[in-house]
C-alpha cells in the first residue's frame, strides 16, 4: 500500500499517507522478494531473520554498556585513579582453563585490539572488578546488572537446552530488561558523561583527515564531547528474539558467525608466506596444499595400527598422569624436617597413610576424614621413603552438553586447585 501511495499517488515518503502506513510496524516502502514470491503460500519473511550472538551481544550490547561503565568512571571524582585501578585489577586475574578466560591486557579499559572472546572474558568476571568502585547507591544496581548480563549471556550461549532453561531464559532477560532501565533512569541521569580518550582521540583523527560533517562545526575542537548511554537501538531490541530464534533453529552456537570469523586465523597464518601478488589465488593454493596434506596424514593415521596405551585400573576414566617416572624424588623425612614448624604438616605421615588406605579401597567420598586403625595404617609402607613429584596431570570430565573435555593441572603455575570435600568436621 504505501509503494503505491508513493509511485502511483506521488505521495512523498514522509508524508501523512506513507507514515500513517508504515508507523505502526516500522515497515519499509520496498517490495521483498520472498514475501513477493512466497507470501501467497503463507511464508512469513520474518522468521529467516536469526539473531547474530556475537556482533549483537558482545560486540555490541555488552560493548556498549561496559564502555559506558568506562565513562561514569571517569566522570567521578579521581576518575583517572578509578580507571587504573580497574585495570590493575584485570591485570592480577589469571587465565583458566583451554580458553575459557585469556589473560588480559595491560589496558583493558582502552579496549584496544580486543576479540569478541575478550569481552566475553571481560563479562565474566566484570562483577569482582567493578565492585566498590562506585558510590554505594549505585554499586549494588550496577553490580546486580552485571550479574543479570552475564547470567543472561550465559543462558543464551547455552549448547544444550531444555524447557526449563528456556523459561529461564525469559525470566532473566526480563529482569535484565528492568536492571538495564533502572541503570539508564538513575545512575546514568545522576552523572554527566564525556567522551573517552580514545573516543576524542579517534573524532579529531577523523576531521583532521577531512571526514567530519559540514554540519558538525566542532568535530575537530579539543573538548570532551557528552555522551549519553543509548538504549534505543537494533542490537538492544534483539536481545528479546533470542529465546524465539532458539525454539525455531536450536542452539546459538548452530548459526553463530563466530564459526566463519574462526576460519580467518588459517588465512591469517597463510598471509606472511605469499609474496602479496595475487593475494587470493596464493591463498587458495596453501589452503589446498594443507588439505591435501591433512588427507595423507589421516590416511596414514588409519592405515598403521598403534598399540593402545593401557592405564591403571580407577585412573582411565577419570584422570591421566602422563609418565609415572622417578625425576623428582623427594625424601619424606627430609621434607618433614625442613618443614618442622609448619602446621600444615602436622601428623602428616598419619594423615597420608589414611589418604591412601581412602584411595586404595575406592571409599564413598563421606570417608575422606575417617581414621584408620594403626594395624590399617602399618599395613602401607612407602619404599624407600620417598614421594615422586608428578608435574602436570590431566582431569577429564564430561561436560553438560555431553563432549568430553579435559584440564590440565600444573602446579608451578597455577597452585589454587578446588575439589569436592567431603569433610564432616573441620
Amino acid at each position: 500500500m504505501a509503494h503505491g501511495f508513493i509511485y502511483s499517488g506521488r505521495n512523498t515518503v514522509n508524508g501523512s499517507k506513507v507514515q500513517s502506513t508504515l508507523g505502526k510496524g516500522s515497515w519499509v516502502p520496498t517490495v521483498n522478494t520472498f514475501v513477493e514470491k512466497l507470501g501467497p503460500f503463507g511464508f512469513n519473511a520474518f522468521c529467516m531473520l536469526i539473531v547474530d550472538f556475537m556482533h549483537e551481544c558482545e560486540l555490541g550490547t555488552w560493548k556498549a554498556l561496559f564502555t559506558h561503565l568506562i565513562r561514569l568512571l571517569y566522570a567521578l571524582p579521581g576518575g583517572d585513579r578509578l580507571v587504573a585501578t580497574l585495570d590493575n585489577r584485570f591485570r592480577h586475574i589469571p587465565s583458566y582453563g583451554h580458553g575459557v578466560i585469556h589473560k588480559f591486557a595491560n589496558n583493558t579499559s582502552e579496549m584496544k585490539r580486543l576479540a569478541a572472546r575478550d569481552f566475553e572474558d571481560i563479562l565474566q568476571c566484570a562483577m569482582p572488578v567493578f565492585e566498590g568502585l562506585f558510590p554505594e547507591d549505585h554499586d549494588a544496581l550496577i553490580q546486580t546488572l552485571l550479574y543479570r548480563f552475564a547470567q543472561w549471556h550465559a543462558l543464551a550461549k547455552l549448547r544444550l537446552h531444555s524447557k526449563t532453561t528456556l523459561k529461564v531464559l525469559d525470566q532473566t532477560f526480563k529482569r535484565l530488561s528492568c536492571q538495564l532501565w533502572k541503570f539508564c533512569d538513575l545512575t546514568c541521569a545522576a552523572f554527566t558523561t564525556v567522551e573517552l580518550p580514545k573516543e576524542r582521540a579517534a573524532r579529531e583523527c577523523k576531521a583532521a583527515h577531512g571526514c567530519s560533517g559540514a554540519d558538525n562545526a566542532d568535530a575537530g575542537s579539543g573538548c570532551r564531547k557528552g555522551k549519553k548511554f543509548n538504549m534505543n537501538t537494533y542490537k538492544f531490541h534483539t536481545m528479546g528474539d533470542y529465546l524465539h530464534s532458539i525454539k525455531l533453529f536450536r542452539t546459538t552456537d548452530s548459526f553463530t558467525s563466530q564459526i566463519g570469523k574462526l576460519a580467518h586465523r588459517a588465512l591469517k597464518a597463510f598471509y606472511p608466506l605469499i609474496s602479496k601478488l595475487d593475494t587470493p589465488a596464493q591463498l587458495a593454493k596453501h589452503e589446498g596444499r594443507c588439505r591435501v596434506l591433512r588427507r595423507v596424514a589421516g590416511h596414514n593415521l588409519h592405515s598403521t595400527k598403534q598399540p593402545l596405551v593401557e592405564l591403571p585400573v580407577g585412573l582411565k576414566d577419570h584422570h591421566y598422569i602422563p609418565t609415572l617416572c622417578h625425576n623428582n624424588p623427594l625424601d619424606l623425612f627430609s621434607f618433614l624436617q625442613d618443614h618442622d614448624n609448619d602446621p600444615a604438616v602436622a601428623e602428616f605421615i598419619p594423615k597420608l597413610k589414611d589418604h591412601i588406605l581412602y584411595r586404595l579401597r575406592s571409599l564413598h567420598v563421606s570417608y575422606c576424614d575417617h581414621t584408620f586403625t594403626d594395624a590399617e595404617c602399618n599395613s602401607v609402607i612407602i619404599s624407600n621413603n620417598r614421594l615422586y613429584s608428578i608435574q602436570t596431570m590431566q582431569i577429564r570430565y564430561m561436560t553438560y552438553d555431553l563432549r568430553c573435555e579435559y584440564d590440565t593441572i600444573n602446579p608451578r603455575t597455577y597452585t589454587n586447585i578446588m575439589v569436592l570435600s567431603g569433610e564432616t568436621r573441620p
